[in-house]
């Protein structure tokens, strides 16, 4: 029987509930900018989630942008998902969360992976 949640869950959660509006990225959509670009700007204006949905990239191409658009969420206090790309979303975070059952289940690694 498990203990439920813990405290990083919960906070982890909270922020998810908390971020209200959060923008998904798509740089195959994005008029000629860049996905950074169109992040930090989305960051500034206020953004607190950031999907990464770069469904036309290659795997290291999109862990290339993901390292990126972490340093910039990071930076602002701001969480980050990785659209069907558990691969990428353990390389490039420290806390990755596994949808299972309707519930996050965190998990905590060390170095980066290679893709």
């Amino acid at each position: 029987m498990s203990a439920g949640p813990t405290p990083l869950h919960r906070a982890r959660m909270d922020r998810f509930v908390e971020a209200g509006l959060y923008l998904v990225t798509s740089e195959a959509l994005s008029a000629g900018r860049g996905t950074p670009e169109i992040v930090r700007a989305a960051l500034d204006a206020g953004v607190r989630l950031v999907q990464l949905r770069e469904k036309e990239l290659a795997g290291r191409d999109l862990f290339k942008m993901a390292e990126e658009v972490r340093a910039l969420t990071a930076d602002a206090g701001a969480l980050m998902l990785v659209n069907d790309r558990l691969d990428v979303a353990l390389a490039a975070a420290r806390t990755v969360c596994i949808w299972a059952r309707g519930t996050c289940r965190l998990r905590r690694h060390g170095p980066s992976p290679r893709i």
